[in-house]
């Protein structure tokens, strides 16, 4: 078959890409590599004002045949969102998404829900992260526009005949429960996880460049009040009078995060020993999540989790919340606390730092679990449910 894959969330001026340009990079060259199909991809760049193809080199140049990538200097993405959000077609001018790229495929991909052009003219296959934009009160970050172009193209989604690749178990309830589409469109795809750039090698010297000079616990990700950032500064207030030890916090925050976490850190007695790295390189982030005592991710909600298998790779025990999507990633390699909860998050720490022997059987659990997600695997669920759209035609 040939497949197509949209890939413009990953024209991002980014050097290191997360989210769901990460996603679509890793799972794109597991697809390529597999040698099952004929890959292309696409993006838009109007007049090529963005120079949107240097970033496509930059992710996947390695893996694809110039080839087979399809650049529309015709349409501005802006423009694209703005017709998602107000259900206007006409900049389409009566041209289907192939049309417009040049492209002959049986399958058209989109990596992300967040955006769906609706002059889609073949068999769909969409991956959808998570809900997080219409579950209250969680923090979704859209603005008013985008999250419509969201609810906007998920409801084109529900009356389509597109088949919804979903990250969890627990995200294809949320979609099913959000907008009602049928289960057999849904289908669960796991992510995975790349053992070959996330390994055991504690190097603290390698640390000292970030101020970290003795054993930590570490936080990695988005600092904002989902994760439960707070709450890893409040459990850590009261531990540090008892352990010699640092807090890590690897990551950036917007508004919430200057106006929340900040100003908690700064009135800590123990703010020399809580440190902010903002974001880190790859080499970084696996020496810390190699290095660090206890790996905490005491999320309300993920649609995935992918930090989750990457400490557990990484041979560093895992705390992780009880909700979502977290337990089918974390298994029983993990320990789990409810969201929110200080005392819990408190308790759970101490036992680990009490008890070495548990930390053991934790690194031992995760190193051998997280050999089950990988991206290979994602690749070849990935291939069926193509399969599966190319007969449903």
């Amino acid at each position: 078959m040939n497949i197509n894959i949209d890939v413009q969330y990953l024209c991002v001026n980014q050097e290191y890409i997360r989210g769901i340009p990460y996603y679509t990079a890793s799972v794109l060259e597991s697809l390529i590599n597999r040698k099952n199909n004929v890959y292309t991809v696409s993006f838009c760049d109007k007049d090529k004002e963005r120079d949107n193809r240097k970033y496509i080199e930059r992710s996947l140049g390695k893996y694809i045949d110039p080839q087979n990538v399809f650049e529309n200097n015709e349409l501005d993405y802006r423009r694209v969102l703005d017709g998602i959000r107000t259900n206007n077609n006409s900049l389409y001018n009566n041209k289907s998404y192939c049309e417009y790229y040049g492209i002959d495929t049986d399958i058209l991909h989109f990596p992300t829900s967040l955006s769906i052009p609706q002059n889609i003219d073949r068999p769909t296959v969409v991956t959808v992260h998570d809900m997080i934009p219409v579950l209250p009160p969680l923090k979704h970050g859209l603005n008013a526009n985008n999250l419509e172009v969201f609810k906007s193209s998920h409801k084109f989604i529900k009356k389509s005949r597109i088949l919804c690749i979903c990250d969890s178990k627990s995200t294809k309830n949320d979609l099913k429960n959000c907008f009602d589409i049928e289960e057999e469109r849904l289908f669960v795809v796991p992510l995975g996880v790349s053992l070959d750039k996330f390994w055991p090698e504690p190097d603290r010297l390698a640390l000292h460049s970030l101020n970290i000079y003795k054993p930590f616990l570490l936080f990695l990700g988005a600092l904002d009040p989902r994760k439960g950032v707070d709450d890893i500064v409040t459990a850590f207030e009261f531990l540090r009078k008892n352990y010699d030890i640092q807090l890590v916090l690897a990551g950036t925050g917007e508004e919430w995060a200057k106006k929340t976490l900040y100003p908690l850190i700064e009135k800590s007695q123990y703010r020399s020993d809580i440190i902010l790295t903002g974001y880190v390189s790859e080499e970084q982030k696996r020496c810390l999540l190699s290095t660090a005592e206890i790996f905490l991710f005491p999320s309300e909600y993920e649609g995935f989790g992918i930090p989750i298998l990457e400490a557990m790779a990484c041979g560093t025990p895992v705390i992780t919340g009880n909700t979502s999507s977290m337990p089918e990633v974390g298994g029983e390699a993990a320990l789990y606390v409810t969201p929110h909860e200080p005392d819990d998050l408190i308790k759970s720490i101490k036992d680990l730092l009490d008890d070495k022997e548990k930390r053991e059987s934790l690194k031992n659990s995760g190193l051998n679990w997280c050999k089950n997600f990988t991206w290979d695997k994602t690749a070849s669920m990935t291939e069926e449910v193509y399969r599966i759209a190319y007969e449903r035609g």
